[in-house]
């Protein structure tokens, strides 16, 4: 038998979650078997496929941009919307089969682990149609919630929560092929973490200065009204005389950036484009505040910040920001007012501060990714 083992690990670069849970599965493979070959894979980019890119990731743009717009869809038009969106994903996959199985045949993984439920149908497709018999897994990395469309027939479903684990069960997935694992996350959040001292020299960021992270995703979408957002905080921190910063990262989004850059010309507000040290940013900040994607829920969560969600961009996220919330980890704040109000509370009460992190604090620490990756290593050896 060949020590040497492939891992396919297909995604859609649509937002920023799932590469990152890609690249954060991907790094316990390599740290446990070095020797072992892992290749990422961007269907609709490798295979220059138009269908996939309309479907798997500019639909989600528009998601993104226009959250009222797909709250209506998903939740008033409910399963006619599902049947419907189903019937289209159908027919991109299709086209899409061919070249998987070309694929396959050219590079022959061991063992295939889709980030994203999309990716999972395309591969699941092509292994039935080819015949090849390889075993496929999807990771799952939002805190609950469950549609049809994600349930790509995979060997096995990773899911973050009980929540999660119920309604994939809800929507006619197999309870035995459903595993919960920990919370999925980037492992520089929780391995040889800077410290909030560190982070704000790195920064440089005043050590005693009140500081809120305020992000907006990958895309830098569906993040409405922002600047009204920041206008409150700096006009609170005017008033009370306090030395305070809000980090704003606008994601891909240059420009929203550049609006920013130029209506905030102030050492309060520092507007930052898209990052790949978010956990130094988020180690830096005492509060962490705005759109409540997947991953960057449970990093935040997992480092122990309070979360101020301030915008849910697509349907699927609305099960973040309740988990956020019914656990006691931190608040929901859709207007400017409900956001400045729970600032007001935290700065005239510090137990109540202090309360969200003694919750956040009984957290495992435990990355998912890894227990991910320890699941493909026990089913290759």
């Amino acid at each position: 038998m060949n020590p040497v083992k492939k891992i396919l690990i297909p995604y859609f670069n649509a937002g920023a979650g799932h590469i990152i849970a890609a690249q954060a599965i991907a790094h316990y493979i390599n740290m446990k078997k070095p020797e072992w070959e892992i290749r990422f894979l961007e269907p609709a980019d490798e295979f220059k496929d138009k269908m996939l890119d309309k479907y798997g990731r500019q639909s989600w743009k528009i998601i993104l941009k226009k959250p009222y717009l797909a709250k209506f869809i998903f939740y008033v038009l409910g399963e006619t919307f599902t049947s419907v969106s189903l019937a289209i994903i159908k027919r991109a996959i299709k086209a899409a089969v061919p070249k998987a199985i070309g694929f396959l045949l050219g590079y022959k993984p061991d063992l295939i682990i889709a980030t994203h439920w999309g990716c999972g149908h395309i591969f699941n497709a092509a292994r039935k149609e080819y015949g090849y018999d390889i075993p496929l897994l999807y990771a799952r990395n939002d805190l609950g919630g469950a549609y049809r469309a994600q349930d790509c027939d995979a060997d096995i479903f990773f899911v973050t929560s009980n929540e999660g684990k119920k309604d994939f069960i809800r929507v006619g997935v197999p309870k035995e092929k459903l595993i919960k694992v920990n919370f999925l996350i980037r492992p520089q959040c929780i391995e040889n973490k800077i410290t909030k001292k560190e982070a704000r020299i790195k920064l440089d960021i005043p050590e005693d200065a009140f500081t809120i992270l305020l992000t907006a995703g990958g895309e830098g979408l569906g993040f409405g009204s922002i600047i009204e957002f920041v206008d409150v905080f700096v006009r609170e921190a005017k008033e009370k005389n306090m030395k305070a910063r809000i980090i704003i990262v606008t994601g891909r989004n240059q420009k929203l950036l550049a609006t920013l850059k130029s209506k905030f010309q102030m050492p309060e507000v520092v507007p930052l484009g898209y990052r790949d040290d978010m956990h130094v940013l988020t180690a830096a900040s005492d509060i962490v505040g705005g759109k409540c994607g997947a991953i960057y829920s449970m990093e935040t969560i997992m480092m122990h910040k309070p979360f101020i969600v301030t915008v849910i961009g697509a349907p699927n996220e609305y099960f973040n920001k309740e988990f956020i919330v019914n656990n006691n980890f931190g608040w929901y704040a859709p207007k400017p007012d409900d956001f400045i109000a729970i600032l007001r509370d935290i700065l005239s009460d510090s137990n109540i501060l202090e309360e969200k992190n003694r919750n956040l604090s009984k957290l495992s620490l435990k990355n998912g990714a890894e227990e991910i990756a320890d699941t493909i290593i026990n089913m290759l050896c």
